[in-house]
């Protein structure tokens, strides 16, 4: 009985603990007396509300961190505190009141000024980068570059304005005012040159990809391709960049998707048609920098001797996938396999307008009815016209005959490729001839591609092999053979625009060159497009004056006498990085360009698609260039020590900006948007 008693007594004396005001109702009493308070509670007796923590932006003394019962980083010198140590807590609410400038729950972000005035984002500056062009600011390793103890541990937590189009400032309340050139110091413009810039693509054609330090070609994942054919196969070739200009009113425009194989008309066409006339007009130029015509290895023999394409890097996409110019029905033949398989005369060549023509022999005119209702001509395709083959057993003025037929242009040449992946099962399909392959379209015979040996569909060059002049021809190489410049040529382009328009004078705001488009590729975009063909990108500003970098002096003259410190277009690159920038050619690394090279460049592979229309016979589409396209004139390499760009002011430093409206008040004399019209009184 005794023992009873004391199991009861020692019972009763836990449950009955006594905490402090029975920790106010906000916690649970434990041994020893102590309060559990709720979260949001503390004190000892839970009486007071706590307030959220966050990374202090105070840096605390070791002391005060080893003190802390937070966690403080980890291993960083910021601790948690409450209200971020930019605020105080009110202890009633549990509610931080921010000090000025701070905002959120635990007054963890820099509110920006004014709100940005209603006329921008407030952007972390840690985001501030994504959101211009879409590149992690602090780099790739974000977790490690955003870490407590690095000097960017509050890039999440810093903000500022990104305003919106004509609006500038910390806050954005500032009204932008049209810029342009001083009238009265712009009349001689002799000595002024305009802002041009290049943009340099990679394309994703690997070379030496194994471990092993030789000049080789590899096959690193053993499919049978070398890899730096891999990138230029069908399925891989197209690939697209899109280019973002920012103008004088700090609007951004970003162009429609730009093959890496467009022409400069295109790329000019894609930056002219930007909303909002942002661009009235500019020159674009287009090279590829290592098919070169220039002696750079100093072997007495010139590099397209070395690396001899011609320019045929300029001319391969055209020839492999768009044209359909002919001088013989052999050559269409040999264009359009899946027609030629079907018989004799199903394709033919015409020689008035030297293009590839589907027909057949049912076709042949005789009276413009009988064709149809008797022979069953086109029951398989659309004609557009009467077209002649390049026979003429008679030698006579007349054709021996007729066709109805239809035109086969770049549309067809490019499906007759086959550009689908060989796990593709819409395209990969049993087959036993060329017509047992997808149709391109129901217009036409010509198929996806043709019939393979292992009887299934595929691209014509893995099954009939490449064609003459073709970028699959210029890129093939046996394997185990040395790399040489046929295969680095194509492999890398440089887009230059030069902007010269009214519209744009003065140097420029960078474009921006993005391949990093993950959303073009989901379902649903419009357009939907490839980028992961494209290694790299990079842009530079290759103006007339930034081939000169001042004086130096020079060591290996007795008295160092200073001399121009030349710089020349540096473009250096691994088999998956590239980049741009202006260097001395001895300093270069990589393929280095003067303003002549760059003019000898542009003159071999600056070209386009130009057909010869309004006459008796138009002529199908041909690529042409003319050899005499120059970025540079012979008096701006001269005199390139003395160039300058022209400088563009506000309200052309003719009248003063109402920073409210965003308009100029011209001074006496003088007017236009920009005040940049001087008034003439007759």
């Amino acid at each position: 009985m005794k023992l009873q008693l004391a199991v009861i007594a020692a019972t009763v004396g836990v449950s009955s603990a006594f905490c402090p005001s029975y920790c106010s109702g906000h916690g649970e009493c434990t041994e020893n007396d102590i309060c559990e308070c709720f979260p949001g509670f503390g004190e000892a007796d839970c009486s007071t509300r706590t307030c959220p923590s966050g990374l202090s932006w105070v840096v605390g003394t070791s002391s005060e961190l080893s003190a802390l019962p937070t966690p403080n980083g980890p291993m960083g010198k910021h601790p948690y505190t409450e209200c971020s140590s930019r605020g105080t807590c009110d202890r009633a609410t549990g509610e931080c009141e921010c000090f000025e400038g701070y905002t959120g729950k635990a007054c963890r972000r820099a509110a920006c000024p004014n709100s940005c005035s209603g006329h921008g984002l407030c952007v972390a500056d840690g985001d501030i980068r994504s959101v211009l062009d879409g590149v992690n600011y602090y780099g790739s390793d974000e977790s490690f570059m955003l870490a407590p103890q690095k000097q960017y541990w509050n890039a999440k937590m810093s903000h500022q304005c990104v305003c919106d189009q004509q609006y500038t400032g910390y806050d954005c309340s500032t009204r932008i005012c049209p810029v342009g050139l001083d009238p009265a110091t712009s009349c001689d413009d002799s000595g002024a040159v305009s802002d041009v810039q290049a943009v340099s693509v990679k394309f994703a054609a690997a070379l030496d990809t194994d471990a092993n330090t030789d000049t080789f070609h590899d096959d690193a994942d053993s499919d049978g391709i070398l890899d730096h054919i891999e990138g230029f196969l069908p399925e891989n070739v197209e690939q697209f960049l899109t280019l973002t200009f920012t103008s004088q009113f700090n609007a951004q425009y970003e162009t429609p998707p730009i093959s890496y194989w467009d022409t400069a008309a295109t790329v000019q066409q894609a930056l002219v048609s930007l909303p909002n006339f942002a661009i009235n007009d500019v020159q674009v130029y287009k090279m590829f920098p290592l098919d070169t015509p220039i002696d750079k290895d100093s072997d007495g023999v010139t590099d397209n001797g070395d690396s001899p394409n011609l320019g045929r890097c300029a001319t391969g996409y055209f020839e492999e996938y768009q044209s359909t110019l002919c001088t013989t029905t052999a050559q269409c033949e040999t264009m359009f396999p899946s027609l030629a398989g079907i018989g004799a005369g199903s394709v033919i060549c015409d020689v008035d307008i030297q293009a590839c023509v589907e027909t057949e022999t049912a076709c042949e005119y005789i009276n413009g009815e009988t064709e149809f209702t008797d022979n069953n001509c086109a029951l398989n395709f659309e004609i557009d016209g009467l077209y002649r083959d390049d026979t003429d057993a008679d030698a006579g003025d007349d054709a021996d005959a007729y066709f109805w037929g239809h035109r086969l242009t770049a549309f067809e040449r490019n499906c007759q490729a086959g550009k689908f992946a060989s796990t593709d099962t819409k395209y990969v399909v049993p087959c036993a001839a060329d017509q047992d392959c997808v149709g391109c379209a129901g217009w036409t015979r010509v198929t996806n591609g043709v019939c393979g040996a292992d009887g299934m569909c595929g691209s014509n060059v893995a099954t009939n092999g490449a064609a003459a002049n073709s970028l699959s021809e210029i890129v093939a190489t046996a394997r185990g053979d040395a790399i040489v410049g046929n295969q680095q040529a194509c492999g890398l382009t440089t887009f230059i625009v030069k902007f010269s328009d009214s519209s744009t004078q003065g140097v420029q705001n960078d474009l921006v060159c993005t391949i990093t488009n993950s959303d073009a590729t989901t379902a649903g975009a419009t357009p939907m497009y490839r980028s992961d063909g494209l290694h790299d990108c990079d842009v530079t500003h290759i103006g007339v004056p930034d081939f000169t970098d001042g004086q130096i002096l020079d060591g290996a003259l007795a008295d160092e006498s200073p001399i121009n410190n030349e710089l020349t277009l540096c473009l250096e690159q691994t088999d998956t990085m590239l980049d741009s920038s202006m260097k001395s050619a001895g300093d270069c690394t990589g393929t280095s360009l003067t303003m002549t090279d760059i003019n000898s460049l542009v003159a071999v592979d600056n070209g386009n698609v130009v057909s010869v229309e309004g006459g008796e016979y138009p002529t199908s589409p041909s690529f042409v260039i003319p050899g005499t396209d120059q970025v540079y004139t012979s008096d701006e390499i001269v005199n390139k020590l003395t160039a300058a760009f022209d400088t563009a002011m506000p309200c052309s430093n003719k009248g003063a900006c109402d920073y409210a409206t965003g308009q100029c008040q011209c001074a006496d004399g003088y007017t236009g948007a920009a005040c940049d019209t001087v008034i003439t009184y007759v």
